[in-house]
């Protein structure tokens, strides 16, 4: 730490290399994207009949529930829903896989 007129002591500057965040901006971003995922999914749940659309585990329930009970257009719905999830994994992991690591 280093002391400054009057006594007063201050904190260092972060280190913050190859401009990585700070873990306080981390947990405010990660708090902020959380809230953000439960508004798009109240309002796709209120909107699109139950179908959710950030939440994969939620359309596995739909789809088994459609199963469950026989009903066709929940089950093209979280079909699509649960498949749509798989190809953006599989073109995430490509594009991650494909780039440089840092």
């Amino acid at each position: 730490m280093s002391t400054e007129a009057g006594g007063l002591q201050t904190q260092p500057a972060p280190d913050l290399r190859d401009g990585a965040l700070s873990r306080h901006v981390v947990i405010r971003l990660l708090l902020v994207l959380a809230a953000a995922a439960g508004c798009v999914d109240v309002m796709a749940v209120s909107r699109l009949g139950g179908r959710f659309a950030s939440v994969v585990t939620g359309n596995l329930i739909q789809l088994g529930r459609s199963i469950a009970i026989p009903n066709r257009h929940l089950a093209a719905s979280a079909s699509t829903a649960v498949a749509s999830y798989a190809v953006g994994v599989a073109m995430g992991t490509v594009v991650l896989r494909a780039s440089r690591p840092g």
